[in-house]
């Protein structure tokens, strides 16, 4: 779909495609008039590069030809003075303020009047303010976030498992040095048991023989 669009520098009105729009009141406008239009033909997208401008839609959800059709009727101008020279703007056309009424959508709802002449640099009208950044861009402004305390570092959880797991086979490490300890003191006990019945058996042998 398509749009009319006024730019709020100059008032011209030109046709632009949905697609151009980066915000509700900002669009892409091509410098390169067989770009643009080759955009504006397919509904493409500018290169990111494109400059930004801020306009006012007049009217939107258009076909391309209905389109083209309210611009060229918004560029035509009432017969000028020989004395008076034209002036050339974004389009080579003289500037004037271009309104459509929310009443009908009939197109001769277009409706001109000649607008206070504009500031002039040698001849040419001044170009629209470029959106250098987003604080230019319409909208709610967003309050600059505080910069928190820095935070001790928390510790990961793969850390966390392996110091228990430490832990863990460290009591694991005791307890069986304790059974250990334990076993051998049994065995100690049986083995003497045994050596001092064995020298008692040895004994009666030979009280017998």
């Amino acid at each position: 779909m398509y749009c009319v669009v006024e730019f709020i520098n100059d008032k011209s009105v030109a046709a632009v495609a949905k697609a151009w729009f980066v915000n509700e009141h900002c669009v892409m406008w091509p410098k390169n008039s067989k770009q643009r239009e080759y955009l504006l033909q397919n509904n493409m997208q500018p290169p990111a590069n494109t400059k930004v401008y801020r306009v006012r839609v007049l009217k939107e959800n258009l076909t391309l030809e209905k389109a083209k059709k309210l611009e060229k009727k918004a560029e035509e101008t009432d017969n000028l003075s020989s004395s008076e020279s034209p002036v050339l703007g974004r389009s080579l056309r003289r500037k004037y303020q271009r309104q459509l009424t929310s009443s009908s959508e009939d197109e001769d709802n277009l409706i001109r009047r000649p607008m206070a002449q504009e500031r002039r640099l040698a001849g040419w009208l001044t170009a629209p303010p470029i959106l250098q950044n987003d604080e230019n861009l319409p909208g709610p402004s967003m309050p600059c976030s505080k910069s928190s305390p820095t935070q001790p570092p928390q510790p990961s959880t793969y850390q966390m498992i392996s110091d228990q797991l430490v832990d863990v086979f460290s009591t694991l490490k005791n307890e069986q040095q304790k059974d250990l300890d334990s076993l051998r003191k049994r065995f100690d006990y049986i083995t003497e048991h045994i050596v001092r019945n064995m020298e008692q058996q040895n004994a009666l042998l030979k009280e017998i023989l």
